[in-house]
């Protein structure tokens, strides 16, 4: 991890390292919330994939198949348990992609030319914003 510091600030870490959660209190979140968070993640991770951050994108499916796994395991009333640790993950990747949209210019599109991809690219930033500002509020309902 270092070396690849060293070479590039903007580095992440080896594709296979995560975090380890230490909170381990659940939010019982509504299914349409969940829903939103798995879009997110799906969505963060394409760009992630497409601007050559594996290790982002890698982390970012692995949030969306939990969530989906969360729901397939124990939704009921149209809510499930999802980790508080997951949700904060997530908002703090989504919120990474956007600034990475924003500041260093990165694409759903990775073919260069312009053809109304600033716009898309653009149109995204509230949506990922809104969508990680939805994590954060859906943690504050951790069950003590």
């Amino acid at each position: 991890m270092r070396a690849a510091a060293e070479g590039d600030q903007s580095a992440s870490g080896p594709h296979a390292m995560r975090p380890v959660r230490i909170d381990i209190r659940t939010v019982n979140a509504p299914v349409e919330s969940l829903g939103h968070l798995i879009m997110a993640a799906s969505q963060a991770g394409k760009f992630a994939s497409f601007n050559d951050d594996g290790a982002a994108a890698a982390h970012l499916l692995d949030l969306a198949a939990e969530i989906g796994a969360a729901l397939v395991e124990g939704h009921a009333d149209g809510a499930a348990d999802v980790p508080v640790g997951l949700l904060d993950e997530l908002a703090e990747l989504v919120d990474t992609v956007a600034e990475r949209i924003e500041a260093e210019g990165w694409s759903i599109c990775p073919c260069g030319e312009d053809h109304g991809r600033h716009e898309v690219d653009s149109g995204v930033l509230p949506v990922m914003r809104n969508h990680a500002a939805l994590a954060c509020g859906l943690r504050e309902g951790a069950a003590g």
